[in-house]
């Protein structure tokens, strides 16, 4: 079983993915949260970086900055968090939230 986790990005990065290596971990997930690291420079870097630690990044996962909300009945649309309507009734609020943000 191959085992990996989440790293940051950030200027430090090359020291994230020596510190993976050392756990003898070879797989991971960058995460990013600012958007002023994403530039070519820092693909590169993170590239290189992943390549001389021997790490393979299997998911990038970039968050920017849309609208959060806290609650699962009003989350935006694409996160898919409202469950829909089953016909026994199902998660009526959230249905009906759901439904008045499509307008």
């Amino acid at each position: 079983m191959t085992i990996g986790t989440l790293v940051s990005l950030g200027a430090e990065i090359g020291k994230s993915f020596g510190e993976l290596r050392e756990m003898g971990l070879g797989y991971c997930q960058v995460c990013g949260w600012n958007d002023a690291m994403y530039t070519d420079e820092m693909a590169e870097t993170v590239l290189a970086a992943a390549k001389e630690n021997e790490i393979k990044i299997t998911t990038y996962c970039a968050v920017g900055p849309a609208p959060r909300s806290g609650t699962f009945t009003k989350a935006p649309p694409p996160l898919g968090s409202c469950p829909r309507r089953t016909g026994s009734g199902g998660s009526r609020r959230c249905s009906r939230d759901r439904t008045s943000r499509k307008k």
